[in-house]
């Protein structure tokens, strides 16, 4: 999943300084637990998301920063997600504004594959199949005869289904994914 922070920014003391007048400087960081802990997010933020952005006195100034949160917390799901965000216009006086979001549910977390996987009964046409998979949300899955599954679309999962084999012996293909395109 990708998280994308949208926040609005002023300093209404910008134009006094003399460090980084008309300027602040964001960071961000996540809470997995509601709030509890938070952890500077260190990997995965777009292109300047960082970088120092031009502020004015009175008026508000949009900015967007986004996070691939897979690459720093892979394998999460939590419903007590919160973002945490930090600007800082590096003035003694008033130098930093904050703001935390409300708890929203992330994951990031793949399907969970049972052993075995799929489970495949070819006595009689078409072969049934049983799979084994979890996830902490609604799960989707393909089914074919192709590598690449060319021609498969994504239907609800179900533990149970029936596929076709032309031949014998044959390899049948699968692949799943969550509400949140994990797989």
């Amino acid at each position: 999943g990708t998280v994308l922070v949208s926040y609005d920014v002023r300093d209404p003391d910008t134009t006094s300084g003399t460090t980084q007048s008309g300027y602040v400087t964001p960071s961000f960081s996540y809470s997995t637990d509601g709030g509890t802990v938070f952890n500077a997010i260190t990997t995965g933020l777009s292109s300047g998301a960082t970088s120092s952005k031009a502020v004015e006195e009175s008026n508000w100034t949009s900015y967007t920063a986004s996070w691939t949160a897979k690459n720093q917390i892979d394998g999460t799901y939590t419903s007590a997600f919160q973002i945490y965000a930090q600007m800082d216009d590096e003035e003694g006086a008033n130098r930093y504004g904050t703001t935390t979001t409300s708890s929203v549910a992330l994951d990031v977390k793949d399907p969970t594959l049972g052993s075995p996987v799929i489970y495949a009964r070819a006595t009689s046409t078409p072969a049934t199949l049983v799979m084994n998979v979890t996830d902490d949300n609604t799960l989707q899955m393909k089914i074919g005869l192709a590598s690449d599954l060319a021609g498969s679309s994504y239907e609800s999962y179900s533990s149970g289904s029936t596929i076709t084999i032309p031949d014998d012996p044959d390899v049948v293909y699968v692949q799943f994914k969550d509400a949140y395109g994990n797989e």
